[in-house]
């Protein structure tokens, strides 16, 4: 209802209408028929009323796509040095679109540490494109590794990411830090969140 009210008071006093109306009666000292003014009034509350409804349905729009991109999990691959222990690191998110819509996102932030090393990313891309109910990989560049015979490796990611849905301009964002362990024989990957943000 405050809603409605607001938008009400804005068309009534600040419509092209209103100004008309009032030029008229100042000008040529018309006075408005009682019926034409009921009329401006109801059809001022039917508008507001419209109004009202499009705000609400943005709203709840915005609220239900948040959390749409989700991270489902973390993948890495090793690529070993035949010829010594070096090597280097590839890490991966597995994000998955929860809504039934085209998501786009980017990555404003990918900061990754290997063996408390900050590791000096490059990208080609910083985003792209999740189509509903699938996932997509964005992978860091790949990262050296001083000796690939450890039975672990231990690292952090911090991540940020701003997304909307096809057709909405709501921007979401989503970030979390978190601490992993690659093993290396055989290949996986365990990881904790110590921190996350959904918006």
């Amino acid at each position: 209802m405050q809603s409605v009210l607001s938008h009400w008071v804005a068309w009534g006093t600040g419509s092209f209408v209103v100004l008309v109306l009032a030029f008229l009666d100042q000008v040529y000292g018309w006075r408005i028929p009682r019926i034409l003014f009921v009329i401006f009034l109801a059809l001022g509350l039917l508008i507001s009323c419209f109004q009202a409804w499009q705000d609400q349905y943005r709203e709840n729009e915005a609220a239900r796509t948040a959390g749409s991109l989700v991270l489902v999990n973390l993948e890495g691959t090793l690529f070993k040095n035949d010829q010594g222990k070096d090597g280097l690191l590839q890490v991966g998110t597995v994000l998955r679109n929860v809504q039934s819509r085209l998501i786009e996102y980017h990555v404003d932030k990918f900061d990754l540490t290997i063996e408390s090393k900050p590791a000096e990313l490059h990208f080609l891309n910083r985003g792209g494109y999740v189509y509903a109910i699938s996932e997509t990989v964005f992978r860091s560049s790949r990262v050296p590794i001083s000796d690939t015979s450890k039975w672990a490796i231990t690292g952090t990611l911090q991540y940020a990411i701003s997304y909307h849905t096809a057709g909405s301009e709501d921007v979401h964002h989503t970030s979390k830090s978190l601490n992993f362990d690659f093993f290396t024989s055989p290949t996986s990957m365990k990881f904790l969140t110590a921190a996350e943000h959904e918006d």
